[in-house]
């Protein structure tokens, strides 16, 4: 099981956390990220079978999913992409 999604810099996602239960369900605002979060789960095991570069085809190419970052870190060159995947190890 996934025991907690970090994701930066991925469409409207700037630096999120969540904590993983065996269900979580995602309430919100319209336009505040929650189909992004799941498109997010969705793109790593489709990078990882074939590669990145056709994930991100299959969603419109790089500039469709970079989160662009304020204007302060454009200015400084501070923007940074990272996901993490944290899942429990199976017993045995």
């Amino acid at each position: 099981m996934i025991r907690q999604l970090r994701v930066r810099g991925y469409k409207s996602l700037q630096d999120d956390t969540l904590t993983m239960r065996p269900l979580r369900i995602l309430i919100g605002a319209n336009a505040a990220g929650k189909s992004n979060v799941v498109d997010a789960l969705r793109f790593l095991p489709e990078a990882v079978p074939s590669d990145v570069a056709t994930a991100l085809a299959r969603r419109g190419g790089l500039p469709t999913v970079v989160f662009l970052g304020s204007r302060e870190e454009v200015r400084a060159g501070t923007r940074r992409r990272h996901a993490r995947i944290r899942r429990r190890r199976n017993p045995g």
